[in-house]
């Protein structure tokens, strides 16, 4: 939680989520600020509600920086010197951008009840996160990234069941 916490205070004092004259928008090197950023934002509220604390990094203070592209987030691969697998690249996007949504509302979520907000906060709230849901829902229903997934996986659970038990 500590390494997370300077990360997160290097990332603010940088201010990894905005363009700089080293850094214009568009570059690759803000292409990586800005998911760096995304990423500590992330593991920032998902630690947050999970140990009770208020985050490090507030949703209020960042709820309009763009997120990552997701054509660059298929080449960012920095433990991997293979060539990109589409698939995985895909389905690495559609993981990555779903949960920085949910980040932004788990967010906005503890901070409402930092501030102890009023019942219709909570109510909007609560509907924002049925949609997340809703659209989370639909997403994984139709996404070819997802599907290609669960062929990979169904494959491989054959392949485990056909195996002999005494196998290595």
């Amino acid at each position: 939680m500590l390494t997370l916490w300077i990360a997160c205070q290097m990332a603010h004092t940088l201010a990894l989520h905005l363009p700089t004259s080293r850094a214009p928008l568009g570059s690759e090197l803000y292409v990586r600020r800005n998911f760096i950023f995304w990423g500590l934002f992330v593991l920032d509220k998902g630690l947050s509600l999970s140990f009770g604390r208020p985050p490090m990094l507030p949703a209020y203070l960042y709820q309009n920086v763009p997120q990552p592209d997701p054509k660059h987030m298929v080449k960012f691969r920095p433990h991997l010197r293979s060539a990109p697998n589409d698939v995985i690249g895909d389905f690495g996007c559609f993981f990555i951008l779903t949960f920085r949504e949910l980040a932004i509302l788990q967010g906005k979520i503890g901070e409402s009840m930092h501030r102890k907000e009023d019942a219709r906060t909570s109510v909007k709230l609560r509907e924002d996160l049925e949609i997340w849901m809703a659209r989370l829902k639909e997403q994984v229903e139709t996404s070819r990234a997802l599907t290609c997934m669960r062929q990979i996986l169904t494959s491989l659970a054959l392949e485990v069941s056909g195996c002999p038990k005494n196998a290595p």
